[in-house]
């Protein structure tokens, strides 16, 4: 019996300092988590996002240039179809659009490389493509650790 008590008062300790460990993230993150788990869904947040909304319309309905300037290019639209196709892993997609892709695209060329689009380029006519359009034969980025 003696031994048993020996061994539940040893665990004290060490539930303490996890314990302790857990109330210290959780005053750190305090900020973080009121932000996110109340604020954010508050009636406050929803009229204050509200009136920004209001603020940025009457501003660009008064500056008109700088809207322009944040539309989307044609490209950009090609790189944003692209990268979503890399990451949901469809083939077809990347293959109905490499056509378009500019041979000096260099960001999409590296988004190729990356580990994430190691599934995507497994495809034998896809890496024909990328063959036929850069002239080189497809290799993964290496990762450094």
């Amino acid at each position: 019996m003696i031994l048993l008590i020996n061994r539940v008062l040893k665990v004290f300790p060490d539930m303490a300092s996890k314990i302790n460990n857990e109330n210290i993230w959780i005053n750190n993150n305090l900020d973080d988590i009121y932000y996110y788990e109340v604020y954010m869904n508050s009636e406050e947040y929803a009229e204050e996002m509200m009136e920004r909304m209001e603020a940025e319309t009457e501003y660009y309905a008064e500056h008109p240039e700088e809207l322009e300037s944040m539309e989307e290019t044609e490209e950009d639209k090609l790189h944003r179809k692209i990268n979503e196709a890399i990451w949901a892993g469809k083939v077809d997609i990347i293959k109905k659009y490499f056509p378009e892709i500019d041979k000096n695209n260099k960001q999409i060329q590296s988004e190729l490389t990356w580990s994430v689009a190691k599934d995507v380029m497994k495809d034998k006519e896809l890496r024909k493509m990328y063959h036929e359009k850069y002239g080189m034969k497809y290799k993964m980025r290496k990762e450094k650790r």
